[in-house]
């Protein structure tokens, strides 16, 4: 019987091990992207703005602007929504006093002057609806 040599031994046993190690499947990273912050905060207003929806939060009928920082609706159109919210949440009639001084309270001039007017914030608003609580 002949004897292989051990040169080639360690040869042959080297190539398998190398072709087995380059063909087993490794689990690939998937491929992560950074979020800018812009990107998150418009992400998270989307999600809060889908939240607070509904007949029991005002509701945007002519948004002003969309801008970086949320939608805006008009001070006039916020009024004309509190007795459907009054009557959607069960509150008293007493209760649009409250509401009526939350709509002055968060409204603001718009920054540009040519447009003119006063406007709220609509996430605000509903996240200071649902603090009145």
């Amino acid at each position: 019987m002949k004897t292989i040599p051990r040169r080639w031994l360690v040869a042959a046993v080297t190539t398998v091990a190398v072709a087995a190690i380059t063909f087993i499947p490794y689990p690939r990273k998937p491929s992560i992207h950074p979020v800018s912050p812009r990107e998150e905060t418009a992400a998270a207003e989307a999600l809060l703005a889908a939240k607070l929806s509904g007949p029991q939060y005002f509701n945007p009928h002519v948004v002003i602007a969309l801008e970086d920082n949320g939608h805006w609706i008009e001070v006039a159109d916020a009024w004309s929504q509190v007795p459907r919210i009054v009557a959607a949440r069960h509150l008293s009639p007493e209760a649009e006093h409250p509401l009526g001084r939350l709509l002055a309270k968060l409204s603001e001039p718009h920054p540009y002057r040519v447009v003119g007017g006063q406007r709220i914030n609509l996430l605000r608003l509903n996240l200071s609806l649902d603090a009145m609580k």
